[in-house]
């Protein structure tokens, strides 16, 4: 047999010979309807397939494809080199890390939002227990100190968190200079050995010889000039060479310097990829978890709790007392959402302490009210609306009429409680308001692993 909760307290159900599910608080039902019931509890959970990762770690060994040579003599091929690692790492890697990282973070985003739904539907039910079935003036049982605890939802914390790379643009490639080649080199070692001033006699000379072609002594000086300006191309060559090729050499150690960079940061980028690797198995573990628990307390509030709590509310005597209440539930709902306001932070101009006392309250109030997520400034706008009050205009009126407030709220409570809790249908809520307080216990221990 499977195994199948009692929704009134979440033990396993026993079945006997006779496909009758019963548990040691009292729960019975037929096996036949209990499948009915929870055969779709924690069943068809999305989870994150490996396909982008699959995706990103082909992309990861394809750049392997994309190394530098160990021996270059050419700046220029070097860096054409370079730039086809860059551009595939722009290209593919950058998009294909992307896509992972943002599937990973939705879907975190998506898990924790079914995390709060469950720990938001707990407190709510805790509270629904708290007011309606205990009240505000017992304070003794022990049930009352785990509801409380169980409202509380600044104690339900998502246990992942992410680091996101920093997959940016490596502009310091553009930054490689290759103008001072070789061959650039070996050109202005032309410009050098004419700059002697050999070229300009060489003019002077070449013309007398035009003029007179049998003037031996500018045949022969010419010949000198020639020889020398060979000789001063020669040296500026050789020089100009060996500078050259030293510049080359330092392009090709600054383009290495860039590629080592890069390769640090692929194997940063691939370091984060495990880690995401790492994270997306722990996603899928909490997701199953919490739509799993997510359907185990709807089945155990539709089929425990509330079949045994609506005779109480259904109750005749239990409608008149809520009757006569409703006014209170507003200033209750209403006291509940000022807190939230009270508490929400502000940014304030110096300004603002400027103000007398009173009207600074009433402007940072409305900032603050401003600040709340609309749905509860809506809700809060409307308690005022059917109370027919306004704003509090300051800290002490504030105060003054919420304890005035509750205080009413306290006095009614004394005058109506007793007749409530002697009603039988109370009465019989004891053992499944405990046995229920621990299946709150347990999914809030479950949802908090």
């Amino acid at each position: 047999m499977k195994n199948f909760i009692c929704p009134r307290c979440h033990e396993a159900l026993q079945k006997d010979e006779n496909d009758l599910c019963s548990c040691s608080c009292g729960y019975r039902q037929n096996y036949s309807v209990i499948i009915s019931q929870q055969q779709d509890i924690g069943s068809s959970v999305p989870t994150l397939s490996n396909t982008l990762l699959n995706s990103y770690k082909a992309v990861s060994n394809e750049m392997s494809s994309c190394n530098l040579d160990r021996t270059y003599f050419r700046a220029s091929s070097a860096k054409n080199d370079l730039q086809i690692k860059v551009g595939f790492f722009k290209e593919n890697m950058v998009p294909s890390y992307r896509d992972l990282y943002e599937s990973v973070e939705m879907f975190d985003i998506e898990t924790t939002a079914i995390r709060n739904q469950v720990a938001l539907s707990l407190s709510h039910i805790a509270k629904m227990i708290l007011k309606e079935y205990y009240g505000p003036l017992r304070v003794k049982d022990p049930n009352i100190a785990l509801l409380s605890e169980i409202t509380d939802l600044s104690q339900y914390k998502h246990p992942l968190d992410f680091e996101k790379v920093d997959y940016g643009e490596i502009d310091q490639i553009a930054t490689v200079s290759l103008t001072n080649t070789v061959g650039g080199a070996m050109g202005q070692s032309l410009e050098n050995a004419y700059d002697s001033g050999n070229l300009h006699r060489t003019m002077e000379l070449t013309t007398r010889l035009y003029e007179n072609s049998e003037d031996k002594e500018a045949r022969k000086e010419l010949n000198q000039v020639g020889v020398e300006i060979a000789a001063d191309l020669l040296v500026n060559a050789v020089s100009s060479a060996t500078e050259a090729i030293g510049q080359n050499m330092d392009a090709i150690s600054e383009i290495r310097e860039v590629d080592q960079q890069m390769d640090q940061q692929i194997l940063e980028m691939n370091h984060h990829a495990e880690k995401l690797s790492i994270q997306m198995q722990q996603l899928n573990k909490y997701r199953k978890l919490y739509a799993k628990e997510r359907s185990t307390l709807d089945y155990c509030v539709v089929h425990g709790l509330m079949p045994q709590f609506q005779r109480l509310l259904e109750s005749e005597e239990y409608v008149s007392y809520k009757s006569g209440r409703r006014t209170l539930d507003v200033c209750l709902e209403r006291m509940e959402l000022e807190r939230e306001i009270f508490n929400t932070p502000v940014t304030l101009s110096h300004w603002v302490g400027l103000l007398p006392g009173s009207m600074r309250f009433r402007y940072v109030w409305r900032k603050k009210t401003r600040n709340i997520d609309p749905p509860s400034r809506d809700k809060y706008v409307q308690c005022l609306k059917t109370l027919k009050q306004k704003f509090p205009r300051s800290m002490s009126r504030y105060i003054l009429r919420e304890e005035q407030e509750y205080q009413e709220y306290l006095s009614f409570e004394k005058a109506h409680r007793p007749s409530i809790e002697s009603l039988e249908s109370h009465q019989g809520l004891k053992m499944s308001m405990k046995d229920f307080t621990k299946v709150l216990r347990i999914i809030k221990n479950k949802i908090d692993q």
